[in-house]
């Protein structure tokens, strides 16, 4: 659009030909003073406009429209380099949620693990069901926020296909 209007900056120091048609009717009628009645008349013809020399008008406008256009590219740079910024921020978090979901996995299982040890204590009446329970709510919590973070890659993936530009 800025380069169209600066080629457009240019045509008023062009020649420019109008042909015009008036029609009309008056008292006294257009060319005829002493007539008193209401008549018709018309004129045409051929107008010459040329203004060689504008007072620098056309420069000043294309040095504005160059700056426009210098304004409008670095914010698509700025925006590119936000965007890649924004890519690069998301890629790093998908890898730090996919290692925590991995560290997850092991922290269920051992959850798990000691949750059954817990089961086998409390059934020969070495701990009470209190501490039993604690180990229980201990590898619920681990389920939990091991789905939660399952979640969160999830989530992080799919805010890098949408950025990229792929559906959600």
């Amino acid at each position: 659009m800025l380069e169209r209007q600066l080629a457009l900056a240019t045509l008023p120091k062009r020649p420019r030909v109008t042909a015009f048609l008036d029609l009309g009717a008056g008292r006294p009628a257009d060319q005829n003073f002493a007539a008193q009645d209401v008549e018709p008349f018309y004129r045409f013809g051929l107008r010459l406009r040329w203004m060689p020399w504008d007072w620098g008008t056309a420069e000043r406008e294309g040095e504005v429209l160059a700056l426009a256009q210098q304004s409008v590219e670095l914010e698509r740079q700025s925006f590119l380099e936000g965007l890649s910024a924004n890519l690069a921020q998301l890629a790093r978090q998908i890898e730090a949620l996919a290692s925590v979901v991995a560290g997850d996995a092991e922290i269920v299982a051992l959850r798990e693990r000691a949750a059954r040890q817990a089961e086998a204590q409390l059934r020969e009446g070495v701990i009470t069901p209190s501490d039993y329970l604690t180990e229980k709510n201990a590898e619920h919590r681990a389920r939990l926020l091991g789905e939660q973070h399952r979640l969160m890659l999830v989530r992080a993936r799919q805010e890098l296909s949408t950025a990229l530009g792929g559906q959600p």
